[in-house]
C-alpha cells in the first residue's frame, strides 16, 4: 500500500546496538542526558517527572505526520517514519552536547540559579507548601528586590553587577527566603510585578484549576469519560483551533480504532482480523 503513512516509536529507534532495549519516558530522557542537567551541585541526577520523552516525542510525531500527509496529497506516496523516543529530548539539549564537544567541558547541575541571571530561585511564602519563583534578569530589577527585601545582610555585600550577586548568591538567596517567608504568595507576586520584577506563583494542580488567568482566557475544559465521568482537563496552548470544546472528546482505549486501522487503512477482511485477535496478535474494543 504505497500511499501509507506509518510511524513507529520505539524508545531507541529501529536500528542500532539499543534498538531491542525496552523503555519508557524516564529511561528515554536518562539515555538522553536530561537528568544530568537537572538537581543541586553534585547531587543526584534528577529526572523531570513527567516522562518527558513521551510529550515531546509526540508531539514531534505529530508534525512529521503533518509533513507527511502534506507530501502525499502532492506526490500519491506515503512514507515510513521512524522517530525515537530518546532522540526527542537529546535535541533539546543541543548546546550542551555542542558545548561539550568543543571545549570538553560537561555542564553541571546547578538547581535554580542561572548563569545569566541572579538571583533566581524558588523561594518558600507564608502557608502550607507555597513557593515563588523569581527571576532577576539586570542590575535596576535587583535594585528594586533588594529595596523591597530590605534586609541587612545585603548591605554587607557587594550586589551591583551579576557577577558579584553570583558570587554573593547563598546570602542573597537568604535574605529573600526570610522576606518571603512572610508573604502570601499572591501577595508577593504582585508586589514584585508592580516593582518591575519578573515573578510568578510555583502553582500546583489545585492552584492551576483556580487561576483567575487561565480560566478567564477559558483555557480549561470538561470532558466526561465513559469510566471516570466528568474532568477538568487542561485545553490547548494554540489558540484558534476550529473545532469548538464542545465537541472535542477524550481519547480512545486501545483497541477502539484498531479494526478500522486493519480493514480500511490495510484492506485485511473481517475474517482474518478475526483470526488475528483469536491469536492475541491484535486487541479489538467495541
Amino acid at each position: 500500500k504505497p500511499d501509507i503513512i506509518f510511524v513507529s516509536m520505539p524508545g531507541f529507534g529501529v536500528n542500532g546496538p539499543y534498538s531491542e532495549y525496552p523503555a519508557f519516558g524516564t529511561t528515554a530522557e536518562a539515555v538522553a542526558g536530561i537528568p544530568s542537567l537537572i538537581g543541586y551541585g553534585d547531587g543526584v541526577p534528577i529526572s523531570t517527572g513527567i516522562a518527558y520523552g513521551d510529550p515531546v516525542s509526540g508531539l514531534n510525531a505529530i508534525t512529521l505526520i503533518m509533513a507527511a500527509l502534506r507530501m502525499r496529497n502532492k506526490t500519491g506516496h506515503g512514507q515510513f517514519i521512524d522517530i525515537a523516543l530518546s532522540a526527542s529530548p537529546l535535541c533539546n539539549i543541543g548546546e550542551y552536547v555542542a558545548a561539550y564537544s568543543s571545549s570538553e567541558k560537561i555542564t553541571s547541575p546547578s538547581g535554580n540559579r542561572s548563569i545569566e541571571y541572579s538571583p533566581q530561585g524558588a523561594f518558600r511564602c507564608r502557608g502550607r507548601d507555597q513557593w515563588i519563583g523569581i527571576s532577576v534578569f539586570n542590575d535596576d530589577e535587583w535594585m528594586n528586590l533588594k529595596d523591597l527585601v530590605s534586609d541587612p545582610d545585603l548591605n554587607n555585600i557587594e550586589t551591583v553587577s551579576l557577577e558579584q550577586r553570583q558570587d554573593n548568591e547563598e546570602v542573597i538567596e537568604g535574605a529573600i527566603a526570610k522576606w518571603t517567608s512572610r508573604l502570601n504568595v499572591f501577595e508577593a507576586v504582585s508586589l514584585l510585578q508592580e516593582n518591575g520584577v519578573r515573578a510568578g506563583t510555583v502553582s500546583s494542580g489545585a492552584q492551576l484549576l483556580e487561576d483567575p488567568h487561565l480560566n478567564d482566557r477559558d483555557f480549561f475544559f470538561d470532558l466526561e469519560e465513559k469510566e471516570y465521568g466528568w474532568k477538568r482537563y487542561d485545553g490547548n496552548s494554540i489558540p484558534g483551533n476550529r473545532i469548538p470544546k464542545s465537541q472535542w472528546s477524550p481519547t480512545n482505549n486501545v483497541g477502539v480504532n484498531s479494526k478500522e486501522i486493519l480493514t480500511d487503512l490495510l484492506g485485511y477482511t473481517e475474517s482474518f482480523c478475526e483470526a488475528l485477535a483469536s491469536k492475541e496478535a491484535v486487541y479489538f474494543e467495541e
